[in-house]
């Protein structure tokens, strides 16, 4: 198949119309694929991927050599989080379109306090279930499912990355681990009674009623988490980018003990959801459970008149890295263990579905930077801690706002800080409630758009490099940065303003505990990109693309228009 990368178009375009990085398939080719699998591996960056390379002798090494893999492939959008993400990968579109712009967000009023809002919360405020109401656009899985009697399957460790990869249509399967109760669940915003999938609802009930995730832990991990090969040592030659354990112990996760072995129960025996959770289990039972449907003889996936879509998102790979840092060898033992789980996956499909029926596409919601106080970034926290006993850039931009408008010391006229949107007090402005202390003048959002350049200047300046005003959006200039606002700015969502952060500055809630994503540059934006499946000759792609080109690609592969 030919190639061609988009992001340039993408980013000048702003995202008019995905477009596909393969060739358009001959309608003979379109029938041929009865199966096509996205794997998203929450948090990889391509150059971790490329570190740890000598090291995986399973399915990550087997995509790695027979797989079209570009390696020039960034998200153009502002914040490098899960849901935005992952609603690219599954839309082919940047949050300007698909209204995700970050994790969280909030709702701003004139009226009513401002209230922060979940990017799988529901529209309308009260709902308790989780769903895809936020999202703006239609997925791969929705056109799939309009247009064939296809089945979209969406299984993950976290809400999220199953929501938004599988998309709007009630008919889809989307199943998530609830570390609660350490079972897969499911929304209301789904049908579960759907004839189309009523099979793989019952089989996925199987799942959880044989409490296989507690038996899964007790045969993988019966002593605790230890390293699948005690002797890979971080100094072992073949692979890079790993700091000896003394290094990194001051900036690590201690929930479940420094070092191997992580217990994984409580003193009374019983299994630590959050243990189990935030280790390489929790891909493990997606993986188990994606095998059970794959072989389930009833379900037939990929076997029938239409093809089919399986959605796996990893999650483990990006908890234990918010918990140790990319550079641990808790990092690298899950994904030498997510290497054996997809080697098993694959093999499963090519023994049910057949090689030349398969389109595998393996990509990442974001990269990773490595831990600040050892790579010379910066930690900007979001919010204060007992622990930290630092401002945060909140607190910060209040207290420079308040001396360059003439407010008392204590007022608060930035409310929040998401995903580098800035939100004002609206309500508090609206009314009249915030006045400057030597007139009594009340202040408007024009006087806070006017002084707030320069309080970010004052405030951060060694962390955002510049601001954007929401209000001045067609006055924007141009650049890579401010083009990646554009793609970001969803009316009516976005912030106030969008803080545009310097290289290696890590926004985060977490006091100096392992590292974490976000910012718009390297490496928290390069991601890898597979292609493996009929047409896609191994070897590698130097051309500029982004995770946005999955969609398309993958629906041209199966005859369907994104349009």
């Amino acid at each position: 198949m030919s190639s061609r990368g988009v992001l340039g178009t993408l980013v000048l375009a702003f995202a008019l119309a995905p477009r596909s990085i393969a060739a358009t398939p001959e309608p003979a080719d379109s029938d041929a694929i009865r199966l096509a699998v996205v794997i998203v591996v929450d948090g990889l960056g391509e150059t971790e991927l490329r570190q740890r390379a000598p090291l995986f002798d399973g399915g990550l090494g087997r995509l790695l050599r027979e797989s079209t893999a570009y390696t020039n492939v960034r998200f153009p959008h502002l914040a490098t989080e899960t849901a935005p993400g992952h609603a690219g990968i599954s839309t082919g579109q940047p949050p300007s379109r698909t209204g995700i712009i970050a994790n969280t967000w909030r709702v701003r009023a004139e009226h009513t306090p401002s209230r922060e809002v979940r990017s799988t919360d529901p529209p309308i405020e009260g709902q308790p279930h989780p769903g895809p109401g936020q999202l703006a656009v239609p997925t791969l899985g929705d056109r799939l499912v309009e247009r064939r009697s296809s089945r979209v399957i969406s299984l993950s460790g976290k809400a999220r990355s199953a929501i938004f990869l599988a998309g709007r249509d009630r008919r889809h399967v989307a199943y998530w681990l609830d570390a609660d109760k350490l079972r897969f669940v499911t929304s209301p915003a789904y049908d579960s009674n759907e004839p189309r999938t009523a099979a793989l609802h019952r089989v996925i009930r199987q799942f959880n009623e044989q409490d296989t995730v507690a038996k899964l832990v007790t045969k993988e991990m019966p002593g605790g988490w230890t390293p699948l090969d005690p002797t890979a040592e971080p100094t072992k030659p073949g692979f890079s980018g790993v700091r000896s354990a003394s290094e990194l112990r001051a900036f690590q996760d201690t929930e479940t003990g420094l070092g191997f072995p992580h217990r994984l129960r409580t003193s009374t025996g019983d299994l630590d959801h959050f243990a189990v959770e935030s280790s390489p289990l929790n891909d493990t039972f997606v993986s188990e459970l994606a095998r059970r449907l794959i072989s389930d003889e009833t379900l037939r996936l990929g076997r029938g008149d239409d093809p089919d879509l399986l959605l796996l998102s990893f999650s483990a790979h990006d908890l234990v890295s918010h918990g140790f840092g990319i550079e641990s060898s808790e990092a690298v033992e899950v994904l030498r263990r997510l290497d054996r789980e997809i080697g098993a996956l694959l093999d499963l499909l090519v023994a049910t579905v057949g090689r030349a029926h398969l389109a595998v596409a393996l990509t990442a919601d974001h990269g990773f930077q490595p831990i600040p106080e050892l790579s010379g970034g910066t930690r900007l926290y979001v919010q204060s801690t007992e622990s930290t006993a630092l401002p945060d850039a909140v607190s910060r931009l209040n207290g420079c706002l308040a001396l360059e408008l003439g407010l008392p010391p204590d007022t608060r006229v930035v409310t929040g800080l998401y995903g580098w949107n800035l939100y004002y007090d609206h309500e508090a402005l609206a009314s009249g409630r915030i006045k400057r202390e030597v007139d009594g003048r009340s202040i408007r959002v024009t006087d806070v758009d006017a002084a707030l350049p320069k309080a970010v200047r004052f405030a951060l300046p060694r962390e955002i490099r510049s601001t954007l005003l929401a209000r001045q959006i067609d006055r924007w200039p141009t650049g890579r940065l401010e083009d990646a606002a554009r793609l970001t700015f969803f009316p009516g969502r976005s912030g106030d303003a969008l803080l545009l952060p310097h290289p290696r500055v890590l926004l985060t809630r977490d006091p100096a505990r392992g590292s974490g994503h976000g910012n718009p540059h390297d490496p928290d934006a390069n991601v890898p990109l597979l292609l493996w499946g009929p047409g896609f000759a191994p070897g590698t792609r130097p051309e500029a693309t982004t995770p946005y080109d999955v969609a398309p690609t993958i629906a041209a592969l199966v005859g369907v228009d994104l349009g």
